[in-house]
């Protein structure tokens, strides 16, 4: 318990021994008191706690430059492991287990991420970050090759510091490292980043997705999480400048799902130029003319992770839940929709029901005083009704209307637009009642 103390006599600003010899540890004493040893020996009374003897040997004392130091880089895990046995198995997340004894000197050592006599938990992830990833690469020079061709391992800090993972350390991310006599550097990181480490259920949501599925299955041009929200310069979805800022999003989606995008090579999607059928909808002008942030956006009907296929009876954009999607913005309307002889029943599976898409399209949607809806709503009803659709033809109503004249009366100026009913229904608006 006393060995600290004997050490700091000599180890202290100002004594003899700091100002004869070149020590580049300085205020020893002083840090090895405020940290996890120190306070463990004189705060807790823990005698098992870590003295200077412990790390560096009794009598055969060398400095840390020397091969046969006990605190040299490649002999610094074997001191530590006298106490800390375990270190392979809890740093598994960070380096792999066998290259503390095969490649001890191209791995960090202990002292790299924990400072030596002020050791403390808190401090470990910033050391991490700051002293040994930004080492390499804040610099020009660090690359690796892929495919034949030259890529730029460097990284603006900048981008880091303004990203809402500022206060997070490059390891909790980059948590694979191995040796490669390939590379020029001496770590390669082997997998994609695991965003599941800590956005666990986003993450099962995006996995179970077309998207994770597509990724999963290893197909060309899936998605992953850093296609969307960046790899650096991640901010928060409320940031305008983020790429997942809600008036963004639109074009964010867009760069796969138009025509010749990533999303419809290879793949069988019933939307091919989506981004632009929507750009020219009622949504799309509504957030890109109108500056409406309160426009329907992708992930308001598709959701932002858990995306799937029209055919997935658990997609917000199955025929059956379609009216409920809609309803997040068109409540009322809703309300009127499912009181009406069109809304979805699960009693009777072999009858289609008409739902929104039917009427509006997905992506096309027009306003409804608009001559493009005004004149294809006839069409739009027979493509059910069929036989009344041609009978309505033979009237005057609608010769008027095939010849173009916009204020014959259509369909739903007297069954209505969304809370059609049958005639026997003494609420329908063609009932003998009324």
């Amino acid at each position: 318990m006393n060995i600290p103390i004997l050490c700091g006599k000599c180890h202290k600003e100002g004594s003899p021994v700091a100002r004869l010899y070149n020590i580049t540890e300085h205020n020893i004493i002083e840090n090895y008191s405020e940290g996890i040893h120190g306070i463990g020996l004189f705060k807790k009374g823990l005698i098992v706690s870590a003295t200077c003897n412990d790390c560096h040997e009794n009598h055969l004392i060398l400095p840390h430059t020397s091969p046969n130091s006990s605190i040299s880089n490649n002999n610094i895990a074997k001191t530590c492991m006298k106490c800390h046995a375990r270190i392979e198995q809890v740093h598994t997340k960070i380096i792999k287990r066998e290259l503390w004894e095969k490649h001890p000197g191209a791995i960090p050592s202990c002292n790299d991420c924990h400072p030596p006599h002020i050791v403390k938990v808190n401090k470990i992830e910033e050391t991490v970050s700051n002293q040994i990833c930004l080492k390499c690469h804040e610099n020009e020079n660090t690359f690796k090759i892929e495919g034949g061709k030259k890529r730029t391992l460097k990284i603006d800090k900048s981008e880091i510091q303004n990203s809402v993972h500022k206060n997070i350390s490059c390891t909790k991310c980059h948590s694979d490292v191995t040796i490669s006599k390939k590379e020029e550097r001496p770590c390669i990181t082997i997998k994609k980043v695991d965003c599941s480490n800590c956005h666990e259920q986003v993450s099962n949501l995006y996995i179970n997705s077309g998207h994770g599925q597509a990724y999963f299955y290893k197909k060309n041009n899936a998605p992953y999480c850093i296609d969307c929200h960046g790899t650096h310069k991640i901010k928060s979805r409320y940031d305008d400048t983020s790429p997942t800022y809600r008036a963004l999003i639109p074009e964010m989606c867009g760069k796969c799902h138009q025509k010749n995008g990533k999303a419809t090579i290879n793949t069988h999607l019933k939307e091919i130029n989506v981004f632009s059928e929507y750009s020219s909808s009622v949504h799309g002008k509504g957030l890109n003319e109108k500056g409406l942030l309160v426009s329907a956006v992708c992930i308001d009907c598709h959701t932002s992770h858990s995306v799937l296929k029209e055919s997935d009876e658990n997609s917000t954009v199955n025929p059956k839940n379609v009216p409920k999607t809609c309803s997040k913005c068109h409540k009322s309307i809703y309300e009127e929709y499912m009181s009406s002889d069109h809304a979805y029943n699960g009693n009777d599976k072999n009858k289609k029901f008409p739902t929104c898409a039917n009427c509006h399209t997905a992506h096309t949607i027009t306003e409804i005083d608009k001559d493009k809806f005004l004149t294809q709503i006839t069409l739009q009803c027979g493509s059910c009704h069929k036989k009344l659709s041609q009978t309505y033809m033979e009237t005057y109503h609608g010769k008027a209307y095939t010849l173009g004249y916009l204020k014959a009366a259509r369909c739903s100026d007297c069954h209505g637009a969304h809370k059609i009913l049958n005639i026997s229904n003494p609420e329908s608006m063609v009932s003998q009642k009324h």
